[in-house]
């Protein structure tokens, strides 16, 4: 998932009410566990390139001041396929297997 499409993705989200019109549940399940893992990736990369423009410590907490819109973009997005994967009762790709017995 490239940034346009994530930026589509947080437009589709921001337009549609209801569940069954949003582009998350058109996707496939494969689909929906590989935009995850591109969220998650690009949502790192937005906090990263905050802290690198403009950060500072408050304690211990690390205070990122810029690059806030898209930070924010991703955090939608990755809740909204949170959301999703629980709509549908599938485990996220990164969720622990459980062993059989």
């Amino acid at each position: 998932m490239n940034l346009q499409q994530l930026e589509n993705l947080c437009y589709d989200l921001l337009d549609s009410d209801d569940a069954d019109t949003n582009a998350l549940a058109a996707l496939s399940d494969t689909e929906l566990k590989l935009a995850y893992l591109d969220v998650l990736q690009q949502y790192g990369l937005e906090l990263v390139c905050g802290a690198y423009e403009h950060s500072s410590w408050m304690g211990d907490l690390l205070m990122i001041g810029a690059n806030e819109g898209p930070i924010k973009a991703c955090a939608a997005a990755f809740l909204a396929i949170l959301v999703e994967f629980e709509r549908r009762g599938v485990s996220r790709p990164d969720a622990p297997q459980e062993q059989a017995r």
